[in-house]
């Protein structure tokens, strides 16, 4: 006989302890194997495993060094399409000769900091620094040259004459500057003040380092002017009184290499100007080359 359901509001002590006074078909009390009270406690007193904490890297502090590297900007480069674009030779002179001085007053400097033993035997100021191969030899890395210290990394000597030596280009350049200097690719140049500023990270100096990054800057700058007016000047070369080209332009663009990638109005620029000239093939054939080479700038200077 099915149990009768009890009156609206009696509940038996057992099924109230029991939490089961919903289930009235098969009601419970403490000592059923049913109880959900048994089956809890038994819950409870089973051991509760701790969650295993997987272990955390700890974040790499950065040194001195890639700290004014991403402060400064130095991995930024030169965009592509600049790369060829023709410069004046007096804006690449005063730039390498700004970078140079700007080199030796780095290297003067983080000799005086780091180390004091060769500022006092060698230096009397920034423009004593020499930055040839061998005076870096005689005088810098001369005797019983040991690791150092600096702005809290160390360096072996092996690191600390590639920094340094990377100086060597642009000294020769400010030092025998000609006319094959004045036609470097842009890019070139950037990686040379490049070199700077990264010279400027390492001795921690980070103010010089801007210094740098600012030429660098000035140096792209000069070159997207340079373009735009090389694009003007192309677009109206066939017009009556259109402006001529001029020699520092003729120069770079005729020693674009073809397979080289390059802005859509270089190209085009360097298509049009070999095609009149093609007899010009083999510019390692030094006299006739240099003869005909003179009758295509004085031609084109006079016409275009």
């Amino acid at each position: 006989m099915a149990k009768q359901r009890p009156c609206v509001g009696y509940i038996s002590e057992e099924e109230y302890e029991c939490d089961s006074y919903m289930s009235y078909e098969s009601p419970c009390t403490r000592d059923s194997p049913d109880c959900p009270r048994e089956t809890n406690q038994e819950l409870l007193d089973e051991p509760i495993e701790e969650p295993t904490e997987e272990p955390v890297e700890e974040p790499v502090e950065k040194t001195i060094l890639e700290l004014i590297s991403e402060k400064t900007g130095l991995n930024r480069y030169t965009e592509s399409h600049l790369a060829y674009t023709p410069i004046r030779s007096e804006v690449v002179y005063d730039l390498l000769s700004r970078s140079l001085r700007l080199a030796q007053e780095i290297f003067y400097d983080g000799c005086r900091i780091y180390f004091p033993d060769i500022y006092y035997r060698e230096y009397d100021g920034p423009h004593e620094v020499r930055f040839g191969w061998k005076e870096m030899q005689d005088s810098f890395f001369r005797g019983d040259f040991t690791d150092r210290i600096i702005a809290g990394k160390r360096y072996q000597r092996s690191a600390l004459e590639y920094y340094i030596n990377n100086m060597t280009w642009i000294r020769n350049q400010v030092c025998h500057f000609q006319s094959c200097t004045s036609v470097c690719q842009v890019d070139t140049l950037d990686k040379a003040i490049r070199d700077v500023q990264e010279l400027a990270a390492v001795f921690g100096d980070e103010a010089k380092a801007l210094q740098a990054r600012a030429l660098r800057d000035e140096l792209h700058q000069g070159a997207k002017r340079e373009l735009s007016e090389l694009e003007t000047m192309w677009l109206l070369a066939e017009l009556p009184g259109a402006r001529p080209w001029q020699r520092y332009q003729l120069h770079s663009l005729w020693k674009v290499p073809d397979s080289h990638p390059k802005g859509e109005v270089i190209t085009r620029i360097c298509q049009e100007l070999k095609e009149k000239h093609r007899s010009i093939d083999r510019p390692y054939w030094p006299s006739a080359y240099l003869e005909a080479y003179r009758d295509i700038l004085d031609s084109w200077t006079e016409h275009l």
